[in-house]
C-alpha cells in the first residue's frame, strides 16, 4: 500500500481526477452498452411480437367500411368458433379423410 507521504497533494489530485475520468469513461461505456442492449431487446420483441401477430391474429373485414377487424374479445372469439363448427370448417385432412370413409 502507498502511503500519502509518498505523494505531494498536487499528485494525489491528478492521480484522484485520472482516476475519476476513468471512472467516468467506463460509466459512458456501460450507459451506452445498456442503452443499446435496450435498443435491441425493443426491436426483437417487437419483431416477434409482428410475427406471431401475422401467424395467429384472425381478421375479417368490416362489412361496411372493409378494414379488417381483429378478433380479441373472447366472446367473439366463441362466436366465431361456434359458427365455425355449425357450418362444418375443418382441417382440409379431416374433410378428405370423411370423404374416404
Amino acid at each position: 500500500m502507498i502511503s500519502h507521504s509518498q505523494f505531494s497533494i498536487k499528485q494525489l489530485k491528478e492521480k484522484t481526477q485520472n482516476l475519476l475520468k476513468k471512472t467516468i469513461k467506463v460509466l459512458e461505456r456501460t450507459e451506452n452498452l445498456t442503452s443499446y442492449t435496450k435498443k435491441a431487446y425493443n426491436e426483437g420483441y417487437k419483431d416477434g411480437y409482428n410475427e406471431a401477430k401475422k401467424k395467429h391474429l384472425v381478421t375479417f373485414p368490416c362489412s361496411i367500411c372493409g378494414k379488417p377487424i381483429e378478433i380479441t374479445h373472447p366472446e367473439t372469439k366463441e362466436a366465431v368458433a361456434k359458427y365455425m363448427r355449425e357450418y362444418g370448417w375443418g382441417h382440409v385432412a379431416c374433410h378428405e379423410m370423411r370423404k374416404k370413409s
